[in-house]
C-alpha cells in the first residue's frame, strides 16, 4: 500500500468480505448437502470449504471484524507517515545533492537518515509552527481508544481544535482517521511533491 486510497480500499474490501462471510455462515448449515447437485458436490470436494462449519465461519469472521478497525488505524497512519516521509525526501534530495562542503554533505546525509528512520514527530516539528496544523494524536492499537490527550486530527482553526478536544472521548475510527489524514496530505501546509 503506497497511498491512503490504497489503504482505504483495503479496509473497505476486508470489511465487506467479513460481512459477506458472516451472511454466508448464517445459511451454511441450511444448504442442501444431501442433494446430488453439481454445485454441492464441488463444495464437498473443495479442501478449503468441505470441513468448515457455520459456527467456525461466523466466529472467524467476528475475530477479524472485531480487530479490523484497530488494525486499519495503524495501517492508515503508517501509510500517512510513509507518504509524508517520501514527500520530504523528494523535496530535499535536489537541495542536498547540491551541497559541496564536506560538513554540509555530512549534515545532508544525517537529514536524509532522519527522514528515513527518525522520529516522525520530530520530522513534523517544522510544520507545527503553523498553528493550523494538528497532527493526528496517538490512536491506541488496542480497541481504537486514544491515549493521553486524545483528539482526532484536525487541520482547521483553533475553534476546530477545541471542537476536536470535546470529541476526545470518541473512538478513533478508520473512516474519521482516513478523512483527516487525507485532508492533511492534500493541504498545502504539508510537504508536497513538485
Amino acid at each position: 500500500m503506497r497511498t491512503l486510497n490504497d489503504a482505504w480500499r483495503w479496509y473497505q474490501a476486508v470489511a465487506e468480505g467479513m460481512k459477506r462471510l458472516t451472511h454466508i455462515a448464517k445459511f451454511w448449515g441450511e444448504f442442501p448437502w444431501e442433494q446430488s447437485d453439481e454445485w454441492v458436490a464441488r463444495v464437498k470436494q473443495n479442501n478449503v470449504l468441505r470441513h468448515v462449519e457455520a459456527v467456525q465461519m461466523s466466529t472467524e469472521a467476528k475475530v477479524v471484524s472485531d480487530e479490523h478497525d484497530d488494525l486499519a488505524v495503524l495501517v492508515l497512519f503508517s501509510v500517512f507517515e510513509a507518504v509524508v516521509r517520501d514527500r520530504l525526501r523528494s523535496q530535499l534530495e535536489p537541495e542536498i545533492s547540491q551541497l559541496k562542503h564536506p560538513s554540509l554533505v555530512r549534515a545532508g546525509e544525517e537529514v536524509e537518515e532522519r527522514i528515513a528512520h527518525g522520529s516522525f514527530g520530530k520530522l513534523l516539528q517544522a510544520f507545527k509552527l503553523n498553528e493550523r496544523v494538528s497532527v493526528p494524536h496517538r490512536c491506541s492499537p488496542l480497541r481504537g481508544e486514544s491515549r493521553a490527550a486524545p483528539r482526532p486530527p484536525s487541520c482547521a482553526s483553533r475553534r476546530e481544535t477545541s471542537r476536536a478536544s470535546r470529541r476526545a472521548g470518541k473512538r478513533c475510527t478508520p473512516d474519521r482517521l482516513y478523512t483527516q489524514l487525507d485532508r492533511l496530505t492534500t493541504h498545502s501546509h504539508l510537504p508536497r511533491n513538485t
